[in-house]
């Protein structure tokens, strides 16, 4: 049955001859790993919606900061990714293995494996990622939206990124800011937050705030392509120079390999700059 025909009302199934009793509904005398369990058994059963409805309605129970509640978090996170069928991760694989070269092949390929599994949150994630990276900020947004992917907030760190990265695109710093309000060093998608930051500050005209977030950058990993793009941009794209630091951007973008483009593409707009370095230099 298609996950669009399924009917959202509690459906149970007697436990005989191995098979599982399916439901909705969380007991209060199930622990929170007989909640992990039963998902992991409606997962290998196809049945990902009702795994992940049971988690959340578990997660939603839990007192913060619990056990519970990170192992509720990574078994969320691992079952929205979980690939179904063995033809729809070679449909994604292939799709990856077009980037960076030929954007329309790879999004042929993530479209044809979203019709598939369309609540497979790695071809969610990796479809609204090729929006951003073509700057279609209202093609991510009304996706994130229409998939209702508001729901994993605070669950899934990629889903708090990408929320952010889709309302940077729009111009909208707001959750930017928040984050930088926060204890935020160690957190682990850091590097790709920072991006935003620097962003908001050049924005907003505060240069020296947005010199000392690209320090902090590059020593975390220098071999991030964009650093090159945000140094250009800071010191030389008011005069519309073309410099070592603009052609070394340009250079690393066109050499760049499909793994080392999956690496980084946690940022969208990775390589997606290159257009307005290339004009400036031409000016």
């Amino acid at each position: 049955m298609g996950i669009a025909t399924r009917i959202a009302i509690p459906v149970v199934f007697f436990l005989t001859c191995g098979s599982f009793a399916k439901t909705t509904t969380v007991s209060k005398t199930e622990t929170y790993k007989d909640i992990i369990e039963k998902a992991q058994l409606l997962s290998l059963q196809k049945d990902r919606q009702q795994a992940l409805l049971i988690l959340e309605l578990a997660y939603k129970k839990e007192v913060a900061k619990s056990v519970a509640i990170q192992e509720l978090k990574r078994q969320i996170q691992a079952i929205s990714r979980l690939f179904i069928s063995d033809r729809t991760q070679g449909l994604f694989e292939l799709g990856v293995s077009f980037l960076p070269k030929d954007l329309p092949q790879a999004q042929a390929k993530i479209a044809e494996a979203l019709r598939v599994e369309p609540d497979n949150l790695t071809l969610q994630l990796f479809q609204m990622r090729l929006f951003l990276n073509k700057r279609d900020c209202s093609a991510a947004s009304s996706f994130f939206v229409k998939n209702n992917l508001k729901r994993f907030l605070g669950i899934d760190q990629e889903i708090d990124l990408l929320q952010a990265q889709i309302n940077v695109c729009q111009k909208n710093y707001s959750e930017v800011q928040s984050f930088f309000n926060s204890d935020y060093k160690k957190h682990p998608l850091i590097k790709f937050w920072y991006t935003l930051e620097i962003e908001r500050s050049i924005e907003g005209r505060n240069f020296s705030r947005a010199k000392d977030l690209l320090a902090e950058l590059i020593k975390l990993d220098k071999d991030y392509v964009e650093i090159y793009y945000w140094d250009w941009k800071l010191n030389f794209s008011s005069e519309g120079k073309s410099l070592p630091i603009a052609q070394k951007y340009l250079l690393m973008c066109k050499n760049m390999n499909s793994q080392s483009f999956r690496t980084y593409f946690l940022d969208p707009f990775l390589c997606s700059n290159t257009v307005e370095i290339e004009k400036a230099s031409n000016n």
